[in-house]
């Protein structure tokens, strides 16, 4: 084997926990979401590398009981809010800071890729927001691909291989979220952004993949 057998695991949704145990990365229940316009804000906090307004990707609430059940394997109690650039998670793996009050601040130790451009112009995001909608038969339902495939919970659709982003806060892999697929976005959208949470820490992720 040329990599750790937990890189095995993890593309299966699980890992070991530092005590040994089995945790699992996803959760058996799968909603659609469906992605809505909403207002655009004018007060959206600015990307430090980009200065596109920040998007909300997810604004979550586990009273509201398929939240409760979707994210039941995270942990997480309350409001959610994972923030994040549209343009710049698209080429890196973006990080906040997020509390059961619903807050989300962009974390201070994101890396910028020397790849990005200096001048890249700022971006509008999308005014636009999945909300929950109905149950999927599985937790296999999610599509990276197809309109209507943005899934909150059950297993990630994965374009390229399994990328469970590690917590910077502890290193260990945090917990899937859902996928917001880039056809839901745009008519010609392409590509996925996942949203992960590591309840311990108090950290969500969003990283991209795209064929």
């Amino acid at each position: 084997m040329h990599t750790d057998p937990l890189s095995y695991a993890r593309a299966g949704g699980w890992t070991v926990g530092p005590d040994g145990s089995r945790r699992d990365l996803c959760g058996d229940s799968a909603y659609q979401w469906l992605v809505r316009e909403t207002a655009r804000r004018t007060d959206a906090p600015e990307c430090p590398w980009c200065a596109s307004p920040l998007w909300i990707a997810a604004d979550l609430d586990t009273a509201e009981p398929a939240v409760g059940d979707a994210l039941a394997h995270t942990g997480w109690s309350g409001r959610l809010v994972i923030e994040t650039c549209h343009f710049c998670a698209c080429h890196a793996t973006l990080y906040s800071q997020v509390t059961p009050a619903g807050t989300a601040t962009w974390w201070s130790g994101n890396t910028r890729p020397s790849y990005l451009p200096d001048d890249a112009e700022a971006e509008e995001p999308p005014a636009l927001l999945p909300v929950v909608g109905p149950a999927r038969t599985g937790p296999y339902q999610a599509s990276a691909w197809n309109q209507g495939g943005s899934t909150l919970g059950g297993q990630p659709d994965w374009i390229q291989d399994a990328e469970h982003v590690d917590c910077p806060g502890c290193q260990q892999p945090m917990d899937y979220v859902g996928l917001v697929v880039g056809a839901d976005l745009d008519e010609f959208g392409e590509g996925a952004y996942y949203l992960h949470v590591h309840q311990p820490c108090g950290f969500a992720a969003v990283n991209f993949q795209q064929s």
